[in-house]
Order: C-alpha cells, then structure tokens, then sequence
C-alpha cells in the first residue's frame, strides 16, 4: 500500500491510498461519486488541489482500477476523469462571471450546475450552489 498526500486538495490533509496488490485506489472527500465536490476553503481546501488529485487518481489508476471515494459508490477511472472534466468546465463558466463583476450570489443564480444536475449522482440544488460558490470564492 502506498500513501500519496494530496496538497490542498478538499482539505489541506488530503491522502490517496493506492493498494498496489489489490488495483484499487482510496480517494478520500476529495473525489465523491455523488453529490457536488465540496472544497472546504476553511481548513485548506483549493480548487487547484481538487484538480490536482483527481488528476492524480486518472494517471495512477488502470483501466479496471477500483476508485473508493470518500462519498458515494466506488468508481472506475473514467467516473473521475468526468468529475474532473465538470469541475474544469464549472470553473470556466465561473471565471468569465467574475471577470465580469458579478457577484457571488448573481453567479450562483445563474444556475450553471443545470447541464450537469442529471449526471451527477445525488445532485440538490444546495450541493451544486454550494460547489458554484466555493469555485467563486477561489476565482474571485
């Protein structure tokens, strides 16, 4: 088993547990397969560090690598390829809002999580505001 710290990722504790032997990999709150992502800024969460671990599990994982989030049922690489791919397409229709001036809240209204609400797994409007928001307050 190996221990990968994940830097500021959904917290500035994250680890990934790669067991070798049995091709499964254990993300912890920085990757859940259902429901939004939540970066918890507060304890040292960060945007760039959630895409960071994701982007750790897709390079280490196989192709019948199982992929244990932290929430939500186990997962394969390509689940969390498509969670990193909405987060990075949730982050690029945020930054044009906040360039823009927008506010937070006029962000969130705009209800950008609309395309992805039917994929993601447990999705309610408060977890995907929720999300919006934190991707706000990284950018702004």
């Amino acid at each position: 088993m190996r221990l990968i710290p994940i830097p500021a990722a959904h917290t500035d504790g994250d680890t990934l547990i790669h067991f070798t032997r049995a091709d499964a990999i254990m993300a912890g709150d920085f990757y859940r397969s259902t429901e939004y992502p939540n970066i918890d800024r507060n304890n040292g969460g960060s945007l760039k560090g959630m895409i960071d671990g994701l982007n750790a599990v897709i390079q280490l994982a196989g192709p019948a690598t199982k992929i244990i989030p932290g929430h939500g049922d186990s997962a394969d690489r390509t689940a969390v390829a498509a969670h990193r791919d909405m987060i990075v397409a949730l982050r690029d229709k945020v930054a044009p809002l906040v360039r823009q001036g927008k506010t937070q809240e006029e962000v969130v209204a705009a209800k950008l999580t609309n395309e992805f609400d039917s994929k993601v797994t447990g999705a309610t409007a408060m977890t995907g505001d929720r999300f919006v928001g934190q991707v706000y307050a990284e950018l702004k």
